[in-house]
């Protein structure tokens, strides 16, 4: 096995690393073996990297990307449209729209509508008697965040209580989740790998947390989310 000097790139939207993943099956899988006390058991975690997931998941990403932008500029240009009074009005009716947008913000100011007692061009000396707002801006992508979301494509865990790596190496054990997970296995060789949708990290969590208990006294294996492990960074 050959140690790689840094992980795949996934080569979207500024190259996202996985990084300190030195390892790779030489299969378009990359991973890191970590040790963990999760829900007070001993396990061994293999953290790992599919580039093929990781091209197909970015991919989908950004077609959605593409459609929440023009989703969220339809709601601007509807919100540009109406004409607020107070300002703050204008201000909430933006915040409560951006936050539907994870990552999309927008980027606005206000425009004074002045209003005049008599119809017509008003004198120069002219007082409104009531002053409007409406909203001039447009919709940027959150960089952050998507940066953010790009890190955790492609990536996944497998989670065993066999702690010795002599009777079950970590490239077995991807081997064998990956044999399950072609051939809609369940429990196949006896390694009980179950599989969970790296984006569901509540549902993760409980159902990890579950089988863990169910395998304390065996070799099982369980496939979680690293969204639930809060390893978006290894």
């Amino acid at each position: 096995m050959q140690p790689s000097a840094q992980a795949p790139l996934c080569g979207v939207h500024g190259a996202v690393r996985v990084r300190n993943v030195p390892n790779s099956t030489g299969t378009g899988y990359y991973f890191k073996e970590i040790a963990s006390d999760y829900s007070d058991i001993r396990k061994r975690w293999l953290v790992v990297f599919s580039e093929a997931a990781s091209n197909r998941e970015v991919a989908t990403f950004f077609k959605q990307l593409k459609k929440q932008r023009g989703r969220a500029e339809k709601r601007l240009w509807h919100l540009a449209n109406r004409e607020f009074l107070p300002p703050q009005d204008a201000h909430q009716a933006v915040a409560k729209k951006a936050a539907k947008w994870p990552y999309h913000r927008v980027d606005y100011q206000l425009e004074e509508v002045p209003h005049y007692p008599k119809p017509g061009r008003p004198a120069q000396d002219a007082a409104p008697d009531r002053i409007g707002y409406r909203l001039i801006g447009h919709v940027v992508e959150n960089q952050d965040a998507i940066e953010k979301a790009l890190q955790h494509k492609g990536k996944f865990i497998i989670a065993t209580n066999q702690l010795d790596s002599k009777v079950l190496p970590a490239e077995t054990l991807l081997c064998a989740y990956k044999a399950q997970a072609d051939h809609g296995l369940d429990d196949g060789d006896g390694l009980g790998v179950v599989g969970l949708c790296p984006g569901r990290a509540q549902v993760a969590d409980r159902a990890f947390a579950h089988r863990t208990n169910r395998a304390q006294s065996g070799g099982k294996t369980h496939l979680a989310s690293n969204d639930a492990m809060g390893l978006s960074d290894v």
